[in-house]
């Protein structure tokens, strides 16, 4: 049985021996390159680096993301059609099983009528809200089955008289955040599609060369630096469980939406031209302050975060769409303070640090060196940059215009990527049709209440709101 990881390293050790650094490194892209059209030939496509790192789970952890759409009435074999025709015959993953053929992880082409089992008609009574997150959140804890494609669409065809609703799960490997949103935008009429202007800058061939090079390089130092970063004591308390057997994710809701304009007005009258992102997690910080001295914890002042960062451009059509894992996991250290502006700053000024363009581009070419590392070094790898992190955060921008699945127009998305590795808590903040919508994914046996934490989150936005538009 091949060890993952041993097959590249052997091409790597006699690459380098014969050929040296330069023309080794050179060959060995020409290679990768050459080798993933000759396998994409014979039905195989090799998984990227962030499809390995996700695919990484712990025991009694299953690394599931789940979710629903709310949109204008359908017919199931419509929609089971639409997605079967302009989705799973087009996009290779979604037809495609998990398989590691010598020591190399692949997926594998399993015919396009194995990836239409995958769209389900829902037999369950769903026609509110509570209940279509309740079963998001039940399908999203049960383990996927690894011999089909790791995505389901649950549809649910009578959600009212008017609407119609989708659940969502899929295994991360499959596909990251924007993956998803790319594949359901990319898949509809070209009037439907996502109408997003903001572009990533593109590097030239040669500052890639370079940054093949010294990138890894810059990163390790970045890495170590970032290693040093940590929580207090009392954040940690963040971790404990009623319940020390238990895995069970719970998803959670905040009560209200708020309008993007009311927000905007809330950050735009502090100093220092405060982004969006950087209003968050200033609320982010003085709810936390407020959640943990509610349950004892006065002494906490900061806490080891991890940011998820996607620089993954919008798919014009879907010849476009891959579904690899394109984010970059991002830590920081964010203050537990009472006082806002102070908590906003501080949380900038650590979040901005280390994290330009360069430096994203840098942690990239070291996530490419992924694939060919062996799985005990990968495990080893992504366990010491999860050690000490107590909490996730995601900041996930939609589309301020309506958006579309199979034509139909969503009403409400709600989102729950599931924690990872060891870290018990993921707070996602969503903006779709200018309202900003607030919501958790978190052990289901926290001490401290996840709920109570979207409660301070929305007590705060909406007390800001009311001082702005005074």
């Amino acid at each position: 049985m091949f060890y993952y990881g041993l097959t590249p390293l052997t091409v790597l050790y006699f690459t380098y021996s014969f050929l040296g650094w330069l023309w080794g490194t050179l060959f060995l892209i020409l290679l990768v390159k050459v080798g993933d059209k000759i396998l994409l030939s014979c039905g195989y496509l090799r998984l990227n680096y962030g499809d390995i790192c996700m695919s990484i789970e712990k025991p009694g952890i299953n690394h599931n993301i789940s979710g629903y759409a709310i949109l204008d009435k359908e017919n199931y074999s419509d929609f089971n059609k639409f997605i079967f025709e302009r989705g799973v015959k087009k996009v290779f993953k979604l037809r495609s099983i998990f398989v590691k053929k010598l020591g190399i992880l692949l997926w594998q082409d399993q015919g396009p009528q194995t990836g239409r089992d995958q769209i389900k008609l829902c037999t369950e009574e769903i026609h509110d809200e509570d209940s279509l997150r309740h079963f998001a959140e039940k399908i999203c804890n049960l383990k996927m089955d690894y011999s089909k494609p790791l995505w389901e669409f649950h549809f649910i065809e009578n959600y009212s008289e008017t609407q119609s609703a989708m659940v969502m799960r899929m295994h991360h490997a499959c596909a990251d955040g924007g993956g998803i949103v790319g594949l359901f935008s990319a898949m509809n009429d070209p009037d439907k599609r996502l109408k997003i202007s903001k572009e990533f800058p593109k590097i030239g061939f040669v500052q890639d060369l370079v940054l093949t090079f010294i990138g890894p390089i810059y990163s390790v130092y970045l890495l170590a630096k970032k290693a040093l970063f940590h929580s207090d004591k009392e954040a940690s308390k963040i971790n404990e469980l009623k319940n020390n057997d238990s895995h069970y994710v719970k998803f959670y809701s905040s009560k209200q939406s708020f309008e993007f304009t009311d927000v905007k007005k809330c950050y735009k009258r502090f100093d220092g031209n405060p982004k969006f992102n950087d209003y968050l997690m200033g609320t982010l910080s003085v709810s936390l302050k407020k959640w943990h001295d509610k349950y004892g914890h006065a002494d906490a002042h900061k806490i080891k975060l991890v940011n998820s960062v996607n620089m993954r451009n919008l798919p014009k059509d879907i010849s476009e769409v891959t579904l690899y894992n394109e984010s970059i996991g991002v830590q920081f250290e964010l203050p537990i303070k009472h006082e806002f502006e102070a908590a906003m700053n501080e949380a900038k000024t650590n979040f901005h640090k280390d994290l330009g363009l360069f430096e994203i581009i840098c942690l990239r070419k070291i996530s490419d060196t992924f694939p060919f590392l062996p799985e005990v070094v990968l495990k080893f790898f992504m366990n010491e940059f999860y050690k000490g992190v107590d909490f996730m955060f995601t900041n996930l921008p939609m589309s301020s215009e309506p958006c579309y699945i199979a034509n139909r127009e969503v009403k409400k998305i709600g989102v729950f990527p599931k924690m990872h590795n060891s870290v018990n808590f993921f707070f996602i903040a969503s903006t779709y049709e200018n309202r900003l919508y607030l919501s958790a994914c978190a052990n289901g046996s926290l001490k401290m209440d996840p709920q109570l934490l979207l409660d301070y989150a929305s007590e705060y936005i909406s007390e800001d709101i009311r001082i702005s538009q005074k």
